[in-house]
């Protein structure tokens, strides 16, 4: 880390513990930008020394944000307001109905205090003019952050890194990066964001003209152009804990679990858990919505934690067993990370009593793991992503299969597929899927028939192994289907494969002319290897035995 690096920390505080922006979650560091521009104006004014701040502030890279936990409110209010176009109705205000228009209205619940956090870095090096310091200051008049009604005031820090660092890591809320392949999706400002918002309150304010036509007197409406902005993604990863699966009488030994009984483990792991918290006091409709998931709703689910045991994969003998558990706590659960952590460490189950000497044998315990190498074969921690997945553990999705004749199962597999695709929305996947297919099978020698495992509740025709080509990079965990909360339906990156596709230039190749473009495609590629590597040219590239 550079010794020059500093952070640009700006707090927001509101008034109200509720939050009415609109359309997007954390507020984007754009719609921050321009409560700054608004705070810092005077009039239609900006000062010199105001504008050379936003102007840097702009040039920055996206910043690190910290929110306050939130609950959606459950009930939306219509409201019929005036539409701010009295102009319309010739001014007057007796004409008001006229011109009501709804607008839906669901703030967002918050924990106290409602504390943003915003975290720009810089070095000392692109900050000579000091535009920072103008920028606290800045902050300070800053009266609005969200809706109308969103009264906020802001308090800003220039720190040294490690100060902001550690900001973050004690505000109590989720925080937020930028990132490659994250689900969120925000606006920041960029180089010319000012001036398109100068340019724009300016025509918004002449955005009515009076036109003559004739003896009629007509208003015609002119659009403000939009402001600049770019689009960068977010991601709140979960707090990860791994725990490896050892013997109870040799912990240094793993103590595989059979893969086939995944779906058993995961709630013996779960309840086991659920039992100690409840002994620690924790508040039982906690426990219940956000570990064991019963009475969750829609939005409890994006807050539960997720137990995720993972298969042995990523060589061909590695055998398939469970030797590990992956435990995702997300930042905005109600269940704390630490606590969390206590109640699964050290958790035993299967352990028999010596009746001679009543020591205890065989039984399995959870040993936390600092070693998360193997997470990459499931595309975690991974920050360039893949867009090729397939099923380590078979997905259970709501389909039937009628019949046993092949027009039945054609019928079966499409709506499987179609299954697949509610289940990626579900899962919160924003990548598209190019490509589904669905089978029985596994994949992988180290998988299982999709009808040996233990279903738990489930139909074992429900359960599908299933491979995903997506049009973007997804990172990992990557879990699907109706089981995800059982460690079904987990998927795993494909290795790279040793295929290469290359795009034709042009209008292609007709059909009839496909054996000569592959015969010349081959003696070109002969030629060139070659000229690269000399003769005689190695039989991976003609294909004949070296005597042929």
């Amino acid at each position: 880390m550079p010794t020059d690096a500093q952070a640009l920390v700006i707090e927001i505080l509101l008034h109200d513990d509720r939050w009415h922006g609109d359309g997007e979650w954390p507020p984007s560091p754009f719609r921050l930008f321009q409560a700054l521009v608004a705070a810092a104006a005077r009039g239609a004014r900006l000062e010199q020394e105001d504008r050379q701040a936003l102007e840097w502030l702009e040039a920055l890279e996206p910043p690190t944000i910290a929110t306050p936990r939130h609950v959606r409110s459950s009930r939306a209010v219509q409201a019929y307001v005036p539409n701010n176009d009295l102009d319309a109705v010739d001014g007057d205000p007796d004409l008001v109905e006229r011109i009501r228009a709804p607008k839906r209205i669901q703030p967002r619940l918050l924990s106290n205090p409602p504390h943003f956090l915003y975290v720009w870095r810089f070095t000392s090096e692109n900050n000579e003019c000091m535009p920072s310091r103008r920028l606290v200051q800045i902050a300070h008049r800053l009266y609005q952050f969200g809706r109308g009604i969103d009264m906020a005031w802001a308090r800003a820090h220039v720190l040294a890194l490690d100060e902001a660092e550690d900001m973050l890591r004690r505000h109590p809320g989720s925080v937020h990066s930028p990132c490659a392949n994250g689900n969120g999706r925000l606006s920041v400002p960029v180089r010319g964001s000012l001036r398109s918002l100068e340019r724009r309150f300016d025509q918004f304010r002449s955005r009515l003209m009076r036109v003559q036509d004739g003896r009629r007197m007509q208003i015609h409406f002119r659009q403000p152009s939009k402001p600049v902005r770019r689009t960068v993604s977010y991601a709140c990863p979960p707090h990860r804990l791994l725990y490896d699966i050892r013997m109870m009488e040799q912990p240094e030994r793993f103590a595989p679990v059979m893969q086939r009984e995944i779906a058993p483990l995961v709630k013996r792991l779960r309840d086991l858990a659920a039992a100690r918290l409840r002994e620690a006091g924790v508040q039982e409709v906690c426990i219940e919505r956000y570990l064991v998931g019963r009475g969750a709703d829609a939005q409890d689910k994006k807050r539960r934690v997720r137990i995720i045991p993972l298969p042995s994969i990523g060589h061909e003998f590695a055998g398939g067993g469970i030797r590990r558990v992956l435990v995702e706590v997300p930042q905005d659960s109600p269940l704390d990370n630490e606590d969390t952590r206590w109640a699964f460490e050290g958790l035993s189950w299967g352990e028999k009593v010596d009746p001679e000497t009543g020591e205890l044998t065989g039984g399995h315990i959870l040993v936390e793991s600092a070693d998360t190498r193997m997470l990459r074969n499931y595309g975690i921690e991974r920050q360039d992503g893949t867009i090729h997945w397939q099923t380590v553990t078979p997905a259970a999705l709501p389909v039937h299969r009628r019949g046993k004749a092949g027009s039945n199962r054609l019928s079966t597999e499409k709506r499987a597929i179609k299954a697949v695709q509610t289940a990626l929305r579900h899962a919160d996947v924003r990548a598209r899927p190019v490509r589904i297919r669905v089978q029985r099978e596994p994949f992988d020698r180290n998988s299982r028939m999709a009808g040996d495992y233990d279903p738990d509740r489930f139909e074992t025709h429900e359960l599908w192994h299933v491979e995903i080509v997506f049009d973007a990079p997804v990172s990992g965990p990557l879990i699907i289907g109706n089981g995800r909360y059982l460690g079904m339906g987990l998927m795993a990156p494909c290795p790279p494969s040793d295929a290469y596709v290359l795009p034709l230039e042009g209008e292609g190749v007709p059909e009839r002319c496909t054996p000569a473009f592959v015969e010349a495609a081959r003696r070109a590629m002969i030629a060139t290897a070659s000229h690269l590597f000399g003769d005689p040219v190695e039989p991976f590239f003609h294909g004949h035995e070296e005597n042929s």
